[in-house]
């Protein structure tokens, strides 16, 4: 379990010295240069131990706040000196003696683990050195975590991990994911009800995979872009794929941030994101551009007269609100559809996109004063044609994203009388994964409809 100290000086090179020295030698540190922020990060903390420099104790009210204050009390304190006159004092110049004495203080907090219900924070304990001391004093019971992202729960028995839940997740995924939570509350219950064993794995082998696997992870996720970060397919898998490859493309037709996929998946985190970044090496996969996260129509003023415009291009005969169809291959056409939906205008539907790559609306954007468009997909897959003909009848355009185009699209939209448009002239070369690229196409079509 990490020993946490506060270092107390009022001499900021000294404590930079130190805290660099203890953290060396495996201990958590924190520093404060005055009483007021000794009190502070004291409070906050909740350390091991306070070591004070002495002159600074001498001339500062510092013990006598300490003393003061019931929830610090039963911290020990230990002062330091450069020339140390007797041996209750520490010599602040040797990190490795001072790192001696901290480690030969009496834990109380062992004491709490290993009888009796208790609870605490996160910063102050972290998850593997909480599993670890209730192992080592084999205890029953649930340890219940609360973080930001959610609440999970690990359950022992006799000391060792038996389960753990995390969200949506279970077993020996749910655990390593706890593990790397730094933030949150902590609670555990004494029991010995039984819990469904999801975990057959000893405890002390499992706390070292989940160590190791922590900074993987972490590196893997940095590499692919961040949490934020969203995929999709790129070029088609050889017909040797991995089940996890085959899986992990088939979930990645629809654009997905880093987050949902780990989430579909039921393979570990780490197993799901090398294979996801061999993929990516390998170009089966694309990381859609980072350029645009969530992306406006238009400016508020310019929005105005897109709703104007909007109002203009209903076709006679046809109500409701105005379509416009962007046809293309599957793949570019989910990659469109993931960046339209992050428009801050964009209402995505609430089922999922159709599996089949039949034409379907994938956002409606709301405009000021009640006007609204909705965009529709519709994949050049000439063996669903007959369907074209049924979604078309309305539009106001269609948006080629591919070129040369579909001769069936084309005789269709010209007995309709429905203009075709062709992205690469309004746009140019163009990432239809990009949000701010997708709304500059929407809007090049709507005044390319006008000045018609």
């Amino acid at each position: 379990m990490t020993l946490s100290v506060l270092i107390v000086d009022a001499e900021l090179e000294v404590l930079g010295e130190l805290a660099s020295g203890l953290r060396g030698l495996g201990l958590e540190v924190a520093i404060a240069d005055s009483p007021a922020l000794a009190l502070e990060r004291a409070r906050s903390r909740r350390p091991d131990a306070l070591v004070i420099e002495q002159s600074f104790a001498q001339h500062t009210d510092l013990l006598e706040r300490l003393a003061a204050d019931r929830h610090l009390t039963t911290i020990p304190r230990l002062l330091m000196a450069d020339a140390p006159s007797d041996e209750t004092l520490l010599d602040r110049r040797d990190c490795a003696a001072l790192a001696r004495s901290l480690y030969e203080l009496p834990r109380e907090r062992s004491v709490a683990a290993r009888e009796g219900d208790f609870r605490g924070d996160l910063t102050q304990l972290g998850v593997v050195d909480l599993l670890q001391l209730l192992s080592m004093n084999r205890r029953s019971g649930a340890l219940t975590i609360a973080t930001a992202r959610g609440a999970g729960e690990v359950r022992l028995r006799d000391g060792e991990i038996v389960d753990a839940v995390f969200r949506r997740q279970e077993g020996e995924k749910a655990l390593f994911r706890l593990l790397a939570e730094q933030e949150g509350s902590f609670a555990f219950a004494s029991g010995n009800e039984t819990a469904l064993r999801r975990i057959e794995v000893p405890t002390s082998a499992l706390l070292l995979e989940g160590v190791r696997q922590i900074d993987e992870v972490r590196q893997l996720r940095e590499q692919l872009g961040g949490a934020e970060a969203a995929l999709t397919t790129h070029a088609d898998l050889p017909g040797d794929a991995a089940p996890l490859e085959q899986e992990i493309f088939a979930t990645l037709e629809a654009p997905k941030s880093l987050d949902d996929l780990l989430e579909e998946l039921g393979e570990s985190d780490l197993r799901i994101l090398q294979v996801t970044h061999r993929l990516l090496e390998r170009g089966h996969l694309r990381r859609l551009s980072e350029g645009a996260t969530r992306a406006e129509l238009a400016e508020p003023d310019r929005q105005h007269l897109l709703a104007a415009l909007l109002r203009r291009l209903s076709r006679e005969g046809f109500g409701g609100t105005a379509r416009l169809v962007f046809a293309g291959d599957a793949r570019r056409l989910a990659a469109l559809a993931h960046a339209a939906g992050r428009l801050a205008e964009a209402e995505v539907p609430a089922q999922s996109l159709p599996l089949a790559p039949v034409p379907h609306s994938f956002a409606t954007l709301k405009l000021p004063e009640g006007a609204r468009l909705e965009l529709v997909a519709l994949p050049l897959l000439e063996e669903f044609g007959p369907l074209w003909g049924l979604s078309l009848p309305g539009s106001a355009a269609v948006v080629q994203l591919d070129g040369p185009g579909s001769p069936l699209l084309e005789h269709l939209t010209g007995v309709l009388g429905i203009p075709l448009l062709c992205a690469a002239s309004l746009l140019g070369e163009m990432d239809e994964g990009d949000s701010q690229q997708v709304a500059a196409l929407i809007r090049g079509a709507l005044d390319q409809l006008v000045s018609a």
